[in-house]
């Protein structure tokens, strides 16, 4: 079950195994004795007692608790004790398959086996004294020891017996896992649907004469393109910033932080991956020379460094920043000149669309308004109005004293409590005073806003025109005659005052406010009967233009509906019914500052800047995967430590003895990096290292390492006092999804029926509701209505399901519905929409030809692609990356359907189909998995299949020694899976 720790389920069944002496070593119930009533399953004639199962699951908790400093989720217990019975189940099971073959264990086998335990190892080798010193001093307790081994030994070979006889070929699956992880690099010069305007897309000829026409308009300056990294976490607060000695400090900590960060990228690691913790990169930075943006305090060196950069390259040492540090890598350089075709292509076309598209409208328009113009008369209202913007005035500056009582009447809002000294701690006034000084000019300018609007309002009541008070507003403006229902004025006041006077427009004065401020007006003169100019008749003919184009396209839709409709005609249909568990809002949800502390901590690592290690290391990569390659490693790295320990130079022995080649030349210096960026048994190694360490040799997939620990930065967190509401509401929002999850689980094995959920969710006010699944159909998840169709009417769905936004439902299948003809009616929606994608496939194919026919006039691929925006590149595609939509398409051109790839590396393909549109697809080249990545994935598809293959032997042995589980709610429980990466 997706979700459920990983590390509970080892912990839950290694309690399992050890929690307990197998049922060899306890005296058997007679086979014929009627099972007890407490007994939580039978497996043939064995029984699991509750107060085992229960005795189990406790330990289980118990070290979890111990190991990981916290409880599990109460939803993750029913899986987690659904787990622990199925390998009770499978002890049970081993028991009777070893009485039935006989095995046995002698005494000399048992002694040999014993000597594996713990209790006789030191430093994790076998201690010959300790172990002779119990055999021969507690002769008694060391033979208990022998028979309880003799009786639990048997068992223990035969489930290893099991496992040995279940596992796959290897090489086949890392064939296959490595086919499944290859990458490559592609570019697309596509025709999506979204990208043609069928109505008004103009030809790449007069994207051309556009071009030429107007190149003046396209040149730029030398220009470059970065993406940047801001060093400059935790912050600095402000009372710290304006302390110049701490500020330096902390200035410095940041520049050595950045300086870390470029040694790693030197290293090898990439600043995507470094960038992450830091809140990611800031990409797409465009900077001119002169011209760099605010935050960036480099001068004419770090600029010159810039634009003297090769594209892809990172500025070698950090650059100065108004508040910390600046990793900046160059991405592109432009030098002065006149933009490509394929950077600007993209905007002439939508200004050409723009301007056919105003050009068709108006011509329509200006025809509507011909033929309706008598029918247009009625009366119409001239309106003048005013605009009190509060930005627009200028209170005086709050005094000292001002600010100080501001401050002490809403201390308030700047309190807070702070655990560690159990009391209320204030932001001292220094800090606070930009804040209160921002907010008491803003209630100064409503306030300054609202009199004026007030005075003049009064005055236009009094029928007076006051010019003084005029000039105190915004602006005042007066329109030309507006028809009962027309819009007043274009703007944000125009808008707002069509909408206050849209249900009522007559003579008179009123006040409104709008989200800028407040608006004074007075509707003063009326005509019974005017045509409306064509600008005022605009909103009209708009909508009367927008009702014509629905129409004709329906006509065009009944015409494809009458010409098939069987086409339309709907599949058998599967109906389903749903009872959604509603998520707990936020400000719902009871959470003590215990909880917020927990979650906090639990999650420490999003409110922290990151553990930092810098290493170096000397490789020593086995010849090959022989035994003797591998010893022959080891020897070779325990030499290379013992000479370092003897004074020799790392650096030199690392050039001249690595197999890393990245980090060879550099002495072996891999970096800086974060947990989790390096292969897990070196990262263990390396952060459990301080500076000056030497540790080795350190087994890794790529071979043995030799580390000495360079640097350490520990993990800095933010203080809970200055992010307690973020905590807060992200605690609260888990906790509200867990508490629907809990409920909406403990609903599904507690109904039974369909009608006892609904009755219930009727009973709580929640949402029940019926949809239709046509069978085979696309819905998504895939899985998920797959298995719906597999199920009979009445049977529920056997998990919960999320709905986004929503809360967690619980699913039934209520029946099936018959194919038939559909109506107009009831095909409507779909004809419409077949009949928007026929034109869209007759303009993309239209485009197509015309593309083509330019390729055989002698225009280049990329000439082409010009046209359209250049081609799109795509880096890092692997199997069932979806671009355009389509996955299937893409595998089968850059991956192929078999060993063999379809496209060569630069080859570009014909055109083909995707469900977004067409698509030409070059692949630029094409690269092997990441090891790491690959050595994941390897080991868990390894776990994956031994575990079919397990569950496979066990369900064999259970078809010999039937088992039934007793207790209802572990009945209905599925068993956990494993997850999917």
């Amino acid at each position: 079950m997706a979700g459920v720790p990983v590390t509970a389920l080892l912990i839950v069944a290694w309690a399992a195994r050890a929690g307990s002496p197998p049922a060899s070593a306890r005296p058997r119930a007679p086979r014929a004795t009627a099972v007890s009533t407490t007994a939580m399953a039978t497996v043939g004639p064995l029984s699991i007692s509750r107060a085992e199962f229960e005795r189990n699951f406790q330990q289980g908790m118990d070290t979890y608790r111990a190991r990981t400093g916290r409880e599990i989720p109460d939803e993750y217990r029913p899986p987690l004790r659904r787990q622990l019975l199925e390998t009770l189940i499978r002890q049970k099971l081993l028991e009777l398959e070893v009485e039935r073959r006989g095995l046995q264990a002698t005494p000399e086998e048992a002694e040999l086996e014993l000597r594996k335990d713990p209790a006789f190892q030191t430093r994790g080798v076998f201690d010959e004294a300790k172990f002779l010193a119990i055999k021969h001093g507690q002769p008694e307790a060391f033979h208990q020891a022998v028979e309880a081994m003799r009786r639990t030994l048997p068992t223990r070979r035969l489930a290893e017996t099991i496992e040995r006889g279940q596992r796959t070929d290897d090489s086949a699956l890392r064939a296959s896992v490595a086919r499944s992880l290859a990458g490559a690099t592609v570019a697309l010069l596509s025709l999506t649907r979204a990208g043609i305007d069928p109505l008004v897309e103009p030809r790449e000829d007069e994207i051309v004469r556009a071009y030429q026409a107007r190149r003046g308009e396209f040149a730029h300056p030398e220009e470059a393109t970065l993406s940047v990294l801001f060093v400059n976490q935790p912050p600095l607060s402000d009372a710290d910033a304006s302390r110049s000695s701490v500020r330096r400090d902390w200035e410095l900590r940041m520049r050595q932080r950045a300086d870390s960060i470029l040694a790693a990228v030197r290293g090898g690691a990439v600043l995507d991956s470094i960038a992450a913790p830091f809140g990611g990169l800031k990409r797409r930075v465009v900077v001119n020379r002169g011209r760099f943006p605010a935050y960036w305090r480099g001068g004419s060196r770090f600029e010159d460094a810039v634009f003297g950069a090769a594209p892809g390259s990172i500025l070698p040492e950090p650059v100065p920043g108004v508040s910390g540090s600046i990793v900046a890598r160059v991405d592109q350089v432009h030098p002065a000149g006149v933009s490509p075709l394929s950077d600007v292509a993209p905007r002439l076309r939508e200004e050409l669309r723009a301007a056919a598209r105003e050009r068709r409208d108006q011509q329509e328009l200006q025809a509507l308004y011909a033929s309706l113009r008598d029918s247009l008369r009625g009366p119409a209202f001239r309106i003048r109005y005013a605009v009190a913007d509060t930005s627009s005035f200028t209170p005086p500056e709050p005094t000292p004293a001002e600010m100080d009582r501001f401050y002490r009447g809403h201390l308030a809002d700047y309190s807070w409590f702070d655990a560690a000294s159990g009391g209320v701690v204030a932001k001292p006034f220094a800090e606070a005073r930009t804040d209160v000084r921002e907010r008491i000019v803003t209630q100064r300018r409503v306030t300054l806003a609202r009199e004026a609007a007030q005075r003049l309002f009064s005055a236009w009541s009094r029928g007076k025109r006051d010019a003084g008070l005029e000039r105190a507003m915004t602006f005042v403006k007066e329109t030309d005659w507006v028809p009962a229902g027309g819009v007043v004025d274009s703007g944000l006041a125009g808008a707002a005052l069509t909408d206050t006077l849209a249900s009522h427009l007559a003579l008179g004065r009123g006040l409104t406010t709008f989200p800028r401020g407040l608006i004074v007006y007075h509707v003063f003169d009326h005509n019974p009967s005017i045509v409306p100019g064509f600008d005022r008749a605009r909103p009209l003919l708009v909508s009367r233009m927008v009702a014509r184009r629905d129409a004709e396209e329906e006509r065009g839709a009944r015409a494809l509906f009458d010409a098939s409709p069987g086409g339309f005609a709907s599949g058998p249909s599967l109906r389903y019914g749903r009872v959604v568990v509603p998520t707990i809002p936020a400000l719902a949800v009871p959470l003590s500052r215990a909880e917020v502390e927990k979650y906090y901590r639990d999650h420490i690592d999003d409110y922290s800047a990151p553990e930092l290690a810098r290493v170096r290391h000397i490789l020593v990569s086995p010849a090959d995967a022989t035994p003797a390659a591998d010893a022959a490693a080891r020897r070779k790295a325990e030499d290379l430590l013992r000479r370092v320990r003897a004074g020799e130079s790392f650096a030199t022995l690392a050039r001249e003895n690595s197999d890393d080649s990245a980090t060879r030349e550099d002495g072996g210096d891999v970096g800086v990096f974060s947990p989790g960026q390096m292969l897990p048994e070196f990262d263990r190694a390396a952060f459990a290292m301080r500076v000056g360490d030497l540790v080795g040799p350190v087994r890794t997939e790529a071979g043995y390492h030799i580390l000495e620990c360079l640097e350490r930065a520990p993990r800095e967190k933010t203080p809970l006092t200055y992010c307690y509401s973020n905590v807060g509401s992200d605690a609260a929002r888990e906790k509200g999804e867990a508490m629907a999850h809990a409920i909406a689980d403990s609903l599904l094995r507690a109904a039974r029926t369909p009608a006892r959920a609904v009755a219930e969710a009727h009973r709580r006010n929640w949402l029940v509701y019926s949809d239709d699944h046509v069978i085979g159909g696309p819905d998504r998840p895939r899985d998920y209505y797959e298995a719906l169709e597999r199920l009979k009417p009445g049977q529920f769905y056997s998990k919960t399901m999320q709905i986004e936004g929503t809360g967690w439902a619980i699913t039934w299948v209520e029946g099936t519905i018959a194919s038939g003809k559909a109506t107009w009616e009831e095909a409507r929606s779909r004809a419409i929409q077949a009949y928007r994608d026929q034109v869209l496939q007759r303009a993309m194919v239209a485009k197509r030809a015309e593309l083509d026919s330019l390729e055989a006039a002698g225009w280049s691929l990329d000439s082409l692609a010009a046209l359209r925006g250049g081609f799109e590149r795509h880096e890092d595609v692997t199997r069932g990356t979806a671009l355009l939509g389509g996955r299937e398409q893409l595998d089968s051109l850059v991956f192929g359907r078999s060993k063999s790839p379809v496209l060569r590396p630069g080859e570009t393909s014909p055109w083909s189909e995707f469900p977004l549109g067409m698509a030409r697809v070059r692949l630029l080249e094409r690269h092997d998995p990441d090891p790491v990545q690959l050595a994941t994935r390897l080991e868990l598809e390894r776990r994956r299949a031994r575990e079919s293959a397990l569950e496979s032997a066990y369900e064999a042995l259970k078809r010999r020694y039937p088992v039934r589980i007793l207790d209802d709610q572990l009945r209905a429980t599925p068993l956990p899976q494993m997850p999917d990466s």
